[in-house]
């Protein structure tokens, strides 16, 4: 059996976040998440996060823990937690994008999640779609 586990969940920032503190954000993520074996994507748009984590299962647990206590965000709904028979975001110490700057309307599928904000309930009812949009973002659907 794998020992590899993930977390997806959505949250809300307690704040808007600038640039440079989402640049902060990330680059102490990519370090301790480096040095514990966790991988994965951080997405923001207008206030809200959507988030999925893989590695060794004790450190995301550690990190899901960490998580639920950060400050920086409320509200945090775990989508889909459990074991991986392989990552998704193997090669990403933590993929990020910043969607806020992004007409949802103008991409290609789009969906109205980014738009309402990760909040809504659609998200929370179809995770099929979450999965679909997270190995699309991969590149690995």
């Amino acid at each position: 059996m794998s020992d590899i586990s993930h977390v997806l969940y959505v949250s809300t920032a307690s704040r808007l976040m600038e640039p440079a503190e989402l640049t902060a954000l990330l680059e102490t993520a990519r370090t301790i998440n480096a040095a514990v074996g966790i991988t994965g994507l951080l997405l923001y748009r207008s206030g809200n996060f959507l988030q999925h984590f893989e590695g060794p299962s004790a450190a995301v647990h550690e990190l899901h823990e960490r998580i639920k206590r950060d400050p920086r965000h409320f509200g945090v709904i775990t989508i889909r937690e459990g074991v991986l028979e392989g990552r998704a975001f193997a090669s990403w110490s933590m993929g990020f994008d910043n969607l806020t700057g992004i007409d949802p309307e103008q991409l290609n599928g789009y969906s109205d999640f980014l738009r309402s904000g990760f909040r809504d309930q659609m998200v929370l009812r179809d995770t099929p779609f979450l999965t679909r949009f997270l190995k699309h973002f991969a590149g690995r659907d």
